[in-house]
C-alpha cells in the first residue's frame, strides 16, 4: 500500500464525515472522546512503513509532510517533529507562543536535550516505532506523550522548523493556562514514573 488516510471520527457535525468518504479515506466511528484515544485505536488500521500525524485544522501546510518523509526514510532518524518557528499573522496568540515556550524549556531540562516545541501538532515518524511506544495520553497531552515516549526509548528525533497557518475557520486554539499545568504535570510525572 503506498498510502492510506486515516479518520477517526467523534460524532462530528461539520462535514468530517462526508468528505472523508469522498476523498476516500479509511473512515471509522470513535465513540470516545479524545485525539490520544483516537490515534491509538487508528494505529490497528495503518498498513504502511510510516505514519504521520497532523492536526486536521489547516495550521500545517500539508506539502510539508513530503520533506518529512524523506527525512524518516533516507537519514539516521525515527521521526520527524515539525516545530513552529515560521508563524504567520495571527496564526497563534501571545500567550501560547509563551506558554510553549516554558513547557519546552521545561521539557529540555527534565529529558535533557534541547527541544523547540514540545506540543507541536506535526509528526512523522516509523510506523513500528510509533506503534511500540507505551503512549498514556487521551486528551491533548498526546503530542507531549509522542516526545516524551521517543525520548525515554532513545529514539532518534529530528526537529525541523515548519510553517504555521492560521486555522482556516479562523478560529483560536481553546487551550487555556490550566491546560498548560496538566501538560507541565504530564512532562513531570512521566519523567519520574
Amino acid at each position: 500500500m503506498e498510502s492510506q488516510i486515516i479518520v477517526a471520527d467523534h460524532l462530528s457535525t461539520d462535514g468530517t464525515r462526508e468528505i472523508a468518504l469522498r476523498k476516500g479515506a479509511l473512515l471509522y466511528d470513535e465513540i470516545r472522546q479524545g485525539v490520544g484515544i483516537a490515534v491509538r485505536s487508528a494505529l490497528k488500521y495503518v498498513e504502511t512503513p510510516y505514519v504521520a500525524l497532523m492536526d486536521a485544522d489547516g495550521t500545517y501546510p500539508a506539502g510539508e509532510l513530503l520533506w518529512a518523509l524523506f527525512e524518516v526514510k533516507h537519514l539516521d532518524v525515527d521521526a520527524v517533529m515539525g516545530c513552529r518557528q515560521e508563524r504567520d499573522k495571527d496564526s497563534m496568540a501571545l500567550h501560547h507562543i509563551f506558554g510553549n515556550y516554558c513547557l519546552s524549556l521545561l521539557a529540555s531540562i527534565l529529558y535533557g536535550s534541547y527541544v523547540k516545541d514540545v506540543c507541536t501538532g506535526f509528526w512523522v515518524m516509523k510506523t513500528d516505532v510509533m506503534k511500540s511506544l507505551p503512549l498514556r495520553s487521551n486528551r491533548f497531552t498526546l503530542v507531549t506523550d509522542l516526545y516524551v515516549s521517543l525520548k525515554k526509548g532513545k529514539y532518534k528525533i529530528l526537529q525541523e522548523s515548519i510553517r504555521y497557518l492560521p486555522r482556516v475557520d479562523g478560529s483560536k486554539a481553546k487551550l487555556r493556562m490550566g491546560d498548560g499545568f496538566k501538560i507541565a504535570w504530564f512532562l513531570i510525572h512521566r519523567r519520574f514514573s
